[in-house]
Protein backbone atom coordinates (compact mmCIF):
# COMPACT_ATOMS: atom_id res chain seq x y z
CA UNK A 1 0.00 0.00 0.00
CA UNK A 2 1.11 3.56 -0.72
CA UNK A 3 4.26 2.58 -3.18
CA UNK A 4 4.88 2.26 -6.61
CA UNK A 5 5.14 -1.55 -7.70
CA UNK A 6 7.20 -1.14 -10.08
CA UNK A 7 9.70 1.10 -8.57
CA UNK A 8 9.60 -1.66 -5.48
CA UNK A 9 10.15 -4.61 -7.87
CA UNK A 10 13.06 -2.80 -9.45
CA UNK A 11 14.90 -2.28 -5.71
CA UNK A 12 13.86 -5.35 -4.76
CA UNK A 13 15.66 -6.79 -7.86
CA UNK A 14 18.51 -5.04 -7.31
CA UNK A 15 19.26 -6.37 -4.08
CA UNK A 16 19.18 -9.74 -5.42
CA UNK A 17 15.24 -10.83 -4.73
CA UNK A 18 15.00 -14.17 -7.26
CA UNK A 19 13.16 -13.71 -10.31
CA UNK A 20 9.14 -14.58 -10.38
CA UNK A 21 8.00 -12.06 -7.74
CA UNK A 22 4.74 -10.64 -8.46
CA UNK A 23 4.05 -7.04 -7.00
CA UNK A 24 1.36 -4.73 -6.70
CA UNK A 25 0.26 -1.52 -5.18
CA UNK A 26 -3.12 -2.03 -2.52
CA UNK A 27 -5.39 0.82 -4.37
CA UNK A 28 -8.65 0.31 -5.75
CA UNK A 29 -8.57 3.26 -8.35
CA UNK A 30 -6.10 1.54 -10.72
CA UNK A 31 -3.85 -2.19 -11.47
CA UNK A 32 -0.52 -1.31 -10.47
CA UNK A 33 1.27 -4.46 -11.13
CA UNK A 34 5.20 -4.99 -11.66
CA UNK A 35 7.10 -9.07 -11.53
CA UNK A 36 10.68 -9.41 -11.55
CA UNK A 37 12.30 -11.78 -14.72
CA UNK A 38 15.56 -13.50 -15.33
CA UNK A 39 16.13 -13.23 -18.80
CA UNK A 40 17.83 -16.33 -20.50
CA UNK A 41 19.00 -14.24 -23.53
CA UNK A 42 20.64 -10.94 -24.60
CA UNK A 43 19.49 -7.48 -23.61
CA UNK A 44 17.80 -6.78 -27.45
CA UNK A 45 16.61 -10.41 -27.20
CA UNK A 46 14.92 -10.07 -24.17
CA UNK A 47 13.38 -6.83 -24.64
CA UNK A 48 10.52 -8.36 -26.58
CA UNK A 49 9.32 -9.61 -23.38
CA UNK A 50 7.38 -6.28 -23.00
CA UNK A 51 5.29 -7.60 -25.66
CA UNK A 52 4.28 -10.35 -23.89
CA UNK A 53 3.26 -8.63 -21.06
CA UNK A 54 1.18 -6.34 -23.51
CA UNK A 55 -0.72 -9.54 -24.84
CA UNK A 56 -1.22 -10.94 -21.80
CA UNK A 57 -3.08 -7.59 -20.22
CA UNK A 58 -5.34 -7.69 -23.44
CA UNK A 59 -6.41 -11.06 -22.59
CA UNK A 60 -6.71 -9.71 -19.02
CA UNK A 61 -8.88 -7.37 -19.66
CA UNK A 62 -11.17 -9.53 -21.75
CA UNK A 63 -12.59 -10.71 -18.69
CA UNK A 64 -13.60 -6.80 -17.76
CA UNK A 65 -14.24 -4.81 -20.83
CA UNK A 66 -17.30 -5.49 -23.21
CA UNK A 67 -16.34 -7.57 -26.49
CA UNK A 68 -17.61 -4.11 -27.87
CA UNK A 69 -15.21 -1.76 -26.31
CA UNK A 70 -11.80 -1.44 -28.22
CA UNK A 71 -8.99 -2.31 -26.85
CA UNK A 72 -5.59 -1.01 -28.72
CA UNK A 73 -1.62 -0.59 -27.99
CA UNK A 74 0.33 1.79 -28.87
CA UNK A 75 4.01 1.50 -30.13
CA UNK A 76 6.00 0.63 -27.48
CA UNK A 77 4.57 0.88 -24.10
CA UNK A 78 0.69 2.67 -24.54
CA UNK A 79 -2.37 0.65 -23.89
CA UNK A 80 -5.70 2.45 -25.35
CA UNK A 81 -9.03 1.77 -24.76
CA UNK A 82 -11.59 3.54 -27.08
CA UNK A 83 -8.92 5.61 -28.32
CA UNK A 84 -7.98 6.78 -25.05
CA UNK A 85 -4.84 6.01 -22.74
CA UNK A 86 -5.85 4.13 -20.08
CA UNK A 87 -2.37 2.42 -19.39
CA UNK A 88 1.02 1.73 -20.00
CA UNK A 89 4.01 -0.69 -19.38
CA UNK A 90 7.70 0.18 -18.16
CA UNK A 91 10.65 -1.87 -18.44
CA UNK A 92 13.28 -1.90 -16.27
CA UNK A 93 16.90 -3.77 -16.95
CA UNK A 94 20.40 -4.53 -14.97
CA UNK A 95 22.77 -2.85 -16.60
CA UNK A 96 25.20 -4.58 -18.92
CA UNK A 97 28.95 -4.07 -19.49
CA UNK A 98 28.26 -5.38 -23.42
CA UNK A 99 25.52 -5.59 -25.30
CA UNK A 100 25.55 -9.72 -26.01
CA UNK A 101 25.76 -9.97 -22.04
CA UNK A 102 22.65 -11.75 -20.36
CA UNK A 103 21.14 -9.29 -17.98
CA UNK A 104 20.95 -10.37 -14.24
CA UNK A 105 17.21 -9.11 -14.08
CA UNK A 106 14.44 -7.59 -15.94
CA UNK A 107 11.53 -6.08 -14.36
CA UNK A 108 8.31 -5.34 -16.35
CA UNK A 109 5.47 -3.11 -14.50
CA UNK A 110 2.09 -2.55 -15.90
CA UNK A 111 -0.47 0.27 -14.33
CA UNK A 112 -4.50 0.04 -15.60
CA UNK A 113 -6.46 2.99 -14.58
CA UNK A 114 -9.62 1.62 -12.68
CA UNK A 115 -11.56 5.00 -12.03
CA UNK A 116 -11.23 9.05 -11.71
CA UNK A 117 -12.39 11.09 -9.85
CA UNK A 118 -15.58 9.60 -9.65
CA UNK A 119 -17.07 13.22 -8.73
CA UNK A 120 -16.29 14.15 -11.95
CA UNK A 121 -19.19 14.36 -14.38
CA UNK A 122 -18.07 15.38 -17.13
CA UNK A 123 -15.24 12.98 -17.99
CA UNK A 124 -14.97 14.14 -21.66
CA UNK A 125 -13.29 17.07 -21.46
CA UNK A 126 -10.13 14.90 -21.05
CA UNK A 127 -10.55 13.15 -24.61
CA UNK A 128 -6.89 11.79 -24.32
CA UNK A 129 -7.24 9.73 -21.60
CA UNK A 130 -9.70 7.36 -19.73
CA UNK A 131 -10.58 4.89 -17.47
CA UNK A 132 -12.13 1.53 -17.12
CA UNK A 133 -15.06 2.76 -15.56
CA UNK A 134 -15.33 5.72 -17.63
CA UNK A 135 -15.87 3.09 -20.18
CA UNK A 136 -18.84 1.43 -18.80
CA UNK A 137 -16.53 -1.50 -16.80
CA UNK A 138 -18.40 -2.51 -13.49
CA UNK A 139 -16.77 -2.71 -10.34
CA UNK A 140 -12.91 -4.34 -10.89
CA UNK A 141 -11.70 -7.12 -8.43
CA UNK A 142 -8.14 -6.02 -8.30
CA UNK A 143 -6.99 -10.17 -6.95
CA UNK A 144 -8.90 -11.81 -9.50
CA UNK A 145 -7.32 -9.75 -12.38
CA UNK A 146 -4.12 -10.22 -10.88
CA UNK A 147 -4.60 -13.80 -10.79
CA UNK A 148 -5.96 -13.55 -14.92
CA UNK A 149 -2.98 -11.92 -15.42
CA UNK A 150 -0.62 -13.96 -14.22
CA UNK A 151 -1.90 -17.02 -15.75
CA UNK A 152 -2.17 -14.78 -19.44
CA UNK A 153 1.54 -14.10 -18.67
CA UNK A 154 2.90 -17.41 -18.17
CA UNK A 155 0.72 -18.63 -21.25
CA UNK A 156 2.42 -16.10 -23.35
CA UNK A 157 5.81 -16.41 -21.83
CA UNK A 158 5.75 -20.36 -22.90
CA UNK A 159 4.49 -19.64 -26.51
CA UNK A 160 7.40 -16.99 -26.41
CA UNK A 161 9.55 -19.56 -25.79
CA UNK A 162 8.56 -22.44 -27.50
CA UNK A 163 7.47 -21.13 -30.77
CA UNK A 164 10.13 -17.45 -31.10
CA UNK A 165 8.31 -14.38 -31.01
CA UNK A 166 5.80 -14.94 -34.01
CA UNK A 167 2.50 -15.85 -32.09
CA UNK A 168 3.17 -12.77 -29.82
CA UNK A 169 3.83 -10.24 -32.43
CA UNK A 170 1.02 -11.45 -34.78
CA UNK A 171 -1.45 -11.08 -31.45
CA UNK A 172 0.03 -7.68 -30.74
CA UNK A 173 -0.40 -5.94 -34.30
CA UNK A 174 -3.76 -6.98 -34.32
CA UNK A 175 -4.54 -4.77 -31.61
CA UNK A 176 -1.79 -1.93 -32.93
CA UNK A 177 -3.62 1.34 -33.37
CA UNK A 178 -2.20 2.52 -36.70
CA UNK A 179 -0.63 -0.95 -38.19
CA UNK A 180 -0.71 -0.95 -42.15
CA UNK A 181 -1.66 3.28 -42.03
CA UNK A 182 -0.44 6.46 -41.09
CA UNK A 183 -0.07 6.92 -37.75
CA UNK A 184 2.47 7.98 -35.13
CA UNK A 185 4.81 6.54 -32.21
CA UNK A 186 6.56 7.62 -29.40
CA UNK A 187 10.68 7.45 -29.21
CA UNK A 188 13.20 8.97 -26.61
CA UNK A 189 9.63 11.32 -25.73
CA UNK A 190 9.39 12.36 -29.79
CA UNK A 191 6.36 12.01 -31.58
CA UNK A 192 7.14 10.54 -35.13
CA UNK A 193 4.59 10.04 -37.67
CA UNK A 194 5.25 7.42 -40.29
CA UNK A 195 3.40 4.37 -42.19
CA UNK A 196 3.63 1.83 -40.00
CA UNK A 197 5.30 -0.63 -41.79
CA UNK A 198 5.81 -4.04 -39.16
CA UNK A 199 7.11 -5.57 -36.46
CA UNK A 200 10.74 -7.28 -36.84
CA UNK A 201 12.16 -9.99 -35.12
CA UNK A 202 12.78 -8.16 -32.34
CA UNK A 203 10.01 -6.38 -31.48
CA UNK A 204 11.36 -3.30 -33.36
CA UNK A 205 8.76 -0.18 -34.99
CA UNK A 206 9.37 -0.32 -39.05
CA UNK A 207 8.41 3.15 -40.11
CA UNK A 208 7.72 4.09 -43.79
CA UNK A 209 8.59 7.95 -43.70
CA UNK A 210 8.61 9.59 -46.86
CA UNK A 211 9.50 6.75 -49.04
CA UNK A 212 12.41 5.31 -46.94
CA UNK A 213 11.79 2.93 -43.98
CA UNK A 214 13.43 3.42 -40.66
CA UNK A 215 13.63 0.92 -38.28
CA UNK A 216 13.00 2.27 -34.03
CA UNK A 217 14.44 0.02 -31.45
CA UNK A 218 12.04 -1.38 -28.89
CA UNK A 219 15.45 -1.57 -26.62
CA UNK A 220 16.30 2.34 -27.01
CA UNK A 221 12.16 2.94 -27.03
CA UNK A 222 11.42 1.28 -23.73
CA UNK A 223 14.13 3.18 -22.16
CA UNK A 224 12.32 6.25 -22.11
CA UNK A 225 8.25 6.09 -20.90
CA UNK A 226 6.03 7.36 -23.25
CA UNK A 227 3.23 8.23 -20.69
CA UNK A 228 2.86 9.84 -17.31
CA UNK A 229 0.71 8.57 -14.70
CA UNK A 230 -1.14 11.06 -12.48
CA UNK A 231 -2.35 10.13 -8.82
CA UNK A 232 -5.61 8.85 -10.22
CA UNK A 233 -5.78 9.24 -14.01
CA UNK A 234 -3.10 8.46 -16.63
CA UNK A 235 -2.47 11.65 -18.79
CA UNK A 236 -0.34 11.70 -21.94
CA UNK A 237 3.15 12.91 -21.70
CA UNK A 238 3.76 16.05 -23.16
CA UNK A 239 5.79 15.37 -26.85
CA UNK A 240 6.03 18.04 -30.02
Amino acid sequence: AGRDAFVEAVGRAKAGDPAGIFLWARRSDCIDLAVVLEPDHPRAQSVPVCLVAMVAMLDALGGVIEPSVGVTFGWPDRIDVNGALVGGLRLGVAPCAAADDVPDWMVIGITIAVSGDLSDDSPGLKPDRTTLFDEGCGPVDIIDFLERFGRYLLHWMNRWQEDGLDPVRHAWLGRESGFGEETAIYFNRERIAGHFAKLDEFGNAVLDIDGAQRVFALDAAMQCCSWSRGDLLLARHAVS
